[in-house]
């Protein structure tokens, strides 16, 4: 008998694996901060099931607030809160929106016993991101569609109805929730992941923050995780319940109000356990708690909270003495690494051919990841290849582009030395950062001097633009393809433009925390890099 079972957050039935929910010949499709999701053919079809196995972050923000990490990995009254969740906006998003957005369904609610987890499965869409902007995609409309009218309308339609803590996943504030979205033909949606990772504590839009989540975590008195308002959910049922049968018939609005209800009773009993009840109950899930011990330490939770104080304690120390243990570097030694220092340096002054090498390898290397994202077709990539084979004149910005780029990489190491030398000399906090933001447009600056006056010798036009655009914090790193927007003419115009359009789209996907692939943040930046591309060319045009 398993004594690590029936308790706490544990399923009542280890045994049972509901119809539809896949094991074997699934392969993984997507992972983000509440777990991995994993695509199997079914006797019911094409099923997406979301194993929550968690992500650090997500995890350590729950472990934080609520003593435990996310919900829905260990406590099954959560994740059938969000199965009769999925259910409800099933049917009433397409009551909202009409063919312009769907919401994909949820069809089982299982436990992982190999990863000690639960997890929900939901109907498999077809579908792909809004397409990101480039020279030879100069607009799309997909974006501002989705945007402006489906997730702004989809926002109020949530609060009316109760859903208040979905509008995080929905993207109220929060921009990485665009890739809870996927195209399913222009200007048609479908909303495919419903269940968070993290609570909502950051939106990036400080008014969001103060004038709708923090308002409602206040009145609900906790912070919002997809959590519905049930009186509010009641009330919506009940005052639009003639244009909902009318529209959808009496059954479906029997079941809307029969699910409502199940809903409440999941959600009420997994919000009512304590801080000690829900860590608890996640270690118990995790058999690392007999049944015995868990019942014990929920009605004792100063004996549990001494018991997590001793073990952190514990992983703090060891932590400590690892930190301090000298261990033997591996791999090359300091001499060795100023050595391949000193030749890279050496081979940027020198070596067009070696410069030339760096950019052109960079330049390919990015129009691969566009294709491999479904970002440029197969046509577009390889003419923008073609146009790196054969670029001439714009070559030696070619060239240029990855001098800068190996530059940035070799002053690398020497800048973090001299920064942590002048630190233990006492040099105050703002000088060092001052030398964090100039030193760029510093070398940038003296190798652009350089490859100007060589011009001049040379009776050529200097690359005054890169010059000044190099001066740029953070930013000179664009100052030759911005040249090459300038000088270029014709099929490397644009090339010139895709690569400053990669480059600001690349700063929306690494921002920190609003970060990501198919964010919000990254398609703004990506607007932004094409209409400073767009800007340029029409000004060299004038």
């Amino acid at each position: 008998m398993d004594n690590c079972t029936d308790a706490l957050g544990r399923p009542s039935s280890k045994e049972a694996q509901p119809a539809g929910t896949p094991r074997g010949g699934s392969r993984r499709i997507g992972r983000g901060q509440s777990g991995e999701v994993w695509l199997a053919e079914t006797p019911e079809g094409r099923i997406a099931t979301k194993v929550f196995v968690g992500g650090t972050l997500g995890n350590l923000i729950h472990y934080v607030l609520t003593g435990a990490p996310n919900p829905y990995i260990w406590n099954e009254d959560a994740v059938r809160t969000a199965f009769e969740r999925r259910r409800l906006l099933h049917i009433l998003i397409p009551f909202w929106l009409g063919d312009r957005l769907t919401m994909s369904d949820a069809v089982s609610v299982g436990w992982n016993p190999e990863r000690m987890v639960w997890e929900l499965g939901t109907r498999f869409v077809e579908g792909r991101t809004v397409p990101l902007l480039h020279p030879l995609r100069p607009d799309d409309a997909n974006l501002r569609v989705l945007t402006h009218e489906v997730m702004a309308p989809l926002h109020a339609h949530l609060v009316e109805a109760g859903f208040i803590g979905t509008t995080w996943q929905a993207g109220k504030g929060n921009p990485v929730a665009l890739n809870n979205f996927l195209m399913t033909e222009p200007g048609r949606f479908v909303f495919i992941d419903a269940e968070s990772g993290i609570p909502a504590v950051a939106p990036l839009d400080p008014f969001r923050m103060l004038s709708f989540y923090l308002p409602h975590s206040l009145r609900m008195r906790r912070v919002l995780f997809d959590d519905v308002d049930l009186p509010r959910l009641r009330h919506y049922l009940e005052h639009e319940a003639g244009p909902l049968a009318a529209a959808l018939g009496t059954d479906r609005l029997r079941e809307l109000r029969e699910r409502s209800a199940r809903l409440g009773e999941h959600q009420i009993r997994w919000r009512a356990l304590s801080r000690t009840e829900r860590a608890v109950a996640y270690h118990h899930s995790k058999c690392r708690l007999t049944n015995a011990q868990a019942e014990h330490f929920r009605t004792h939770p100063w004996q549990w909270r001494g018991r997590e104080a001793g073990r952190g304690l514990a992983k703090a120390s060891a932590w400590l003495r690892t930190a301090l243990t000298p261990r033997r570097r591996r791999g090359p030694g300091l001499g060795e690494r100023a050595r391949g220092w000193a030749a890279n340096l050496r081979g940027f002054v020198t070596s067009q051919d070696y410069r030339h090498e760096i950019g052109r390898r960079y330049v390919e290397g990015r129009i691969g990841a566009w294709q491999e994202r479904g970002q440029l077709s197969a046509g577009d990539a390889a003419a923008l290849r073609r146009d790196l084979a054969r670029m001439d004149e714009a070559g030696s910005y070619i060239s240029d582009f990855g001098a800068h780029l190996g530059l940035k990489g070799t002053f690398l190491l020497l800048e973090l030395l001299l920064l942590g030398g002048l630190g233990l000399l006492g040099v105050p906090w703002l000088m060092l950062g001052l030398i964090l933001v100039l030193d760029g447009p510093i070398y940038r600056s003296v190798y652009t001097l350089w490859r100007s006056a060589r011009a001049i010798a040379a009776r050529r036009s200097p690359p005054w633009v890169a010059l000044l655009v190099g001066l740029v914090p953070f930013l000179g790193s664009l100052a030759f393809p911005a040249q090459m927007i300038w000088s270029a003419r014709g099929a490397e115009d644009d090339l010139a433009r895709f690569i400053l359009c990669d480059s600001f789209t690349r700063i929306g996907e690494k921002l920190p925390v609003w970060n990501g692939k198919d964010s919000l943040v990254e398609h703004r930046m990506n607007r932004l890099g094409m209409a400073l591309a767009g800007a340029s060319a029409r000004r060299r045009q004038a």
